[in-house]
């Protein structure tokens, strides 16, 4: 293992091309978790790792497979390889959910946004090392990239962001008012009312620029003026949970020992990005969950599946979330059901409104991982008769959540 520049790097790329190379070079930068870029004969076949690992799974499935109607694929244990969404995406590519043409530009894309995230790191490390591992393989390859004609593009993606002096910035940053007041007298209503929405801290470049359906490099050039003049600031967040984590077991508080179902979480809220948000974080934690984004369709659900908690957005069309949580309070099958209300505006107002019409707490957004798990363990303690799940195991079939 070496330390590497970029250029020593490139040649390495090179050369494993030249030798035909199979198996997996791996590049540690201490900015960032390790990248894998696997071969095939020389050719790139996929590549994952960094810091985003899994928020990139799910944007780019989403994105590009946005017609997937499935929302799980089982794995074997002896599928979950250190590789698994390549094998997740032969699978889907067998039971014809996903096209060939989709996941080759899948792929593709995660190859493109590797190298990217690797040639940024040369600019924050010092210590950007590489090792090879010949005994990896990934078996018949779905799709090979041409190295020369992908090492281009990436490079290309890289000059073009430099070129805007916007080589300090990442894309795997998330943009966030700084200067609201400021803001809104800048720029047009229908423009800030845009931006309020956008700029929420918790989605990242690349994120807002499938939203927006333009790619980074312009999305991020359009809030570069609000950058320059410090209206707008970038933060990093945090990685979604990983989907292959072990689920905890639902321990035993019955006397008579027996077992029950694992808690079931509904969350009623127009944003589809928080609830898969939310739903990354219960997933993995062990948890049920179902997310509402129709407020009329809210009631229904919830007498039809009784969930044990459930979380409720403040401010939606139709109904708001004061008039939906007095709606199920006046249900008697949910009037001990903890009800979590989330709000961006978590004033002593909004918090007594809430109390009056039942609401059990407070949850504010952004949403963290800590303080959602936080809040469920804290109600559902004295709600449920089993006790939340806490120790882990490792079950042969693991179900990986793809919304």
């Amino acid at each position: 293992m070496e330390r590497l520049t970029l250029e020593r790097l490139v040649h390495q790329f090179q050369q494993a091309n030249r030798s035909h190379f199979t198996g997996r070079l791996t590049v540690r930068s201490h900015t960032s978790p390790a990248w894998n870029l696997y071969f095939r004969l020389g050719r790139f076949v996929w590549a994952d790792g960094g810091e985003h690992r899994f928020r990139r799974w799910y944007r780019l499935l989403n994105h590009i497979c946005p017609e997937l109607d499935s929302k799980t694929i089982q794995l074997r244990e002896s599928e979950m390889t250190d590789y698994w969404e390549y094998t997740a995406i032969a699978i889907l590519v067998k039971r014809q959910q996903m096209t060939r043409e989709q996941a080759v530009a899948l792929s593709e894309q995660a190859v493109l946004e590797v190298l990217f995230d690797i040639f940024q790191s040369f600019g924050f490390s010092e210590q950007v090392t590489c090792t090879v591992d010949q005994q990896v393989n990934l078996g018949e390859p779905l799709a090979v990239f041409n190295l020369d004609q992908t090492l281009s593009k990436a490079q290309q993606l890289w000059q073009n962001w430099c070129s805007l002096g916007l080589s300090p910035y990442s894309p795997n940053l998330a943009p966030h008012m700084k200067d609201a007041a400021t803001l809104q007298q800048r720029t047009s209503s229908n423009s800030y009312v845009a931006l309020e929405k956008m700029l929420n801290g918790r989605t990242t470049l690349r994120e807002l620029a499938v939203l927006m359906k333009r790619d980074p490099l312009t999305v991020t050039r359009s809030f570069l003026p609000y950058l320059k003049q410090g209206l707008i600031t970038l933060h990093p967040v945090a990685d979604f949970p990983n989907p292959y984590a072990s689920p905890p077991k639902a321990e035993l508080l019955s006397k008579a020992g027996s077992t029950t179902a694992q808690p079931l979480i509904f969350c009623i809220d127009d944003s589809i990005q928080l609830c898969q948000s939310l739903e990354q974080i219960l997933v993995a934690a062990g948890y049920r969950f179902v997310g509402v984004q129709d407020s009329l369709l809210a009631l229904p659900m919830l007498l039809e599946r009784k969930p044990d908690l459930i979380f409720l957005d403040l401010v939606m069309p139709i109904a708001n979330g004061y008039e939906i949580c007095a709606q199920i309070r006046r249900v008697s099958a949910f009037k001990n059901t903890p009800i979590v209300i989330l709000t961006g505006n978590d004033g002593i107002v909004d918090r007594v409104r809430a109390k009056v019409v039942g609401a059990s707490d407070f949850l504010a957004k952004p949403i963290q991982t800590d303080k959602v798990l936080a809040v469920i363990r804290k109600h559902l303690a004295t709600s449920l008769s089993p006790s939340l799940p806490l120790d882990e195991s490792s079950p042969s079939v693991t179900k990986f959540s793809f919304s």
